[in-house]
């Protein structure tokens, strides 16, 4: 006869030490966690861990995050993450009874992206609500399959369509690379700029969120471009990386929403990154899609699931490929195969 216990409980070393057995297969996610439950925001982080007697056969990381409501209001909340059940275990109802110990135990919003398809019904049973998901969006530059010869074919006849259009944009943008996170006044103003667009809940990506998510992670892939305005100051910063598959993936952005700081980021990684083969640009922001259409991006059919536990869900949200654990999960998965896993090398000119 088994004793199985659920409890929420806080994240230490000791804990993390137990639970790593269950991510045997996915060893690389332990790279982060020093960095990935480091509290934040004043909050401890804490997670739901069950066991039977005194081992752990379950568990469900959370992530301190502060949400900007369509009010300008900001919140505390936390991201549901690092979700796992030991195999001999599953199908007894643990998950279930731990997403039940997070709805009690948390007053906070919960939000949780990259859901899979199994647990993505079992938070809808339990009134999760799904009010947007992350939609994704590719520009085809080298194809290697022979669908994307036709995506290829696409990404070219819209960019030749809007050539002139794009061209015209561009002249009033300069794009620069940057050697690292602009400094806490640059991204408080751009954050102005990009709430005057933007009335969506949202992360609160102030300086502070920034620094954590690209600058602190042990593995530092991210890069920064910076988008001007002719004779003024930075409009936008994009932060994006490069993958192992030569790759370039646009994983956040703040600031002005126009389709000349994306035609003149379009510009820049065509021109510095030629040997990338695709470009993704995932993002679940309704005014960025008539650029990204225009510079020859193609929305696919699927999208990556986003549930909440919120009063805001019935509001309008705003996703980034960074708000995604799998984003930086990717990233440790990389570098823990290959130590120099990014084969783009940028052209300076």
């Amino acid at each position: 006869m088994t004793a199985i216990t659920i409890s929420t409980e806080i994240v230490t070393e000791q804990l993390l030490a137990e639970v790593a057995s269950l991510y045997a297969a996915e060893h690389y996610k332990t790279l982060l966690w020093s960095w990935q439950f480091a509290p934040r925001f004043g909050q401890e982080v804490q997670c739901i861990v069950a066991r039977d007697y005194t081992k752990v056969i379950g568990f469900n990381a959370t992530m301190p995050i502060q949400l900007i409501d369509n009010l300008g209001e900001i919140n505390n909340a936390i991201w549901s993450c690092d979700f796992i059940v030991a195999k001999d275990y599953r199908g007894k109802g643990i998950g279930s009874a731990i997403k039940d110990e997070m709805r009690n135990r948390f007053t906070v919003p919960i939000v949780s992206l990259g859901i899979s398809d199994s647990a993505f019904p079992l938070l809808l049973k339990k009134n999760w609500q799904s009010p947007v998901r992350l939609d994704v969006w590719d520009m085809v530059l080298k194809p290697q399959t022979f669908k994307q010869i036709f995506l290829y074919a696409w990404t070219k006849a819209c960019r030749l369509f809007f050539s002139l259009h794009n061209q015209k944009l561009r002249k009033n943008y300069t794009a620069q690379e940057l050697p690292g996170l602009p400094q806490d006044s640059v991204i408080n103003k751009l954050w102005d700029l990009h709430r005057i667009s933007s009335r969506c809940v949202e992360v609160f990506r102030c300086y502070d969120y920034l620094h954590w998510r690209y600058e602190k992670i042990p593995f530092r892939p991210y890069k920064y471009l910076s988008i001007g305005a002719v004779g003024a100051d930075v409009r936008a910063l994009i932060i994006f990386r490069e993958t192992k598959g030569n790759h370039i993936e646009v994983v956040d952005f703040i600031g002005e929403f126009n389709e000349g700081v994306i035609s003149s980021a379009c510009a820049f990684w065509l021109t510095h990154y030629s040997s990338a083969i695709a470009i993704h640009w995932n993002n679940s922001v309704r005014a960025l899609s008539q650029g990204l259409i225009a510079n020859g991006f193609v929305k696919k059919s699927y999208g990556s699931r986003f549930a909440t536990l919120s009063s805001m869900a019935d509001q309008d949200w705003a996703l980034v490929a960074g708000d995604s654990d799998g984003d930086f999960l990717r990233v440790a998965k990389e570098f823990s195969e290959t130590p120099t896993s990014s084969t783009l090398h940028p052209r300076h000119t």
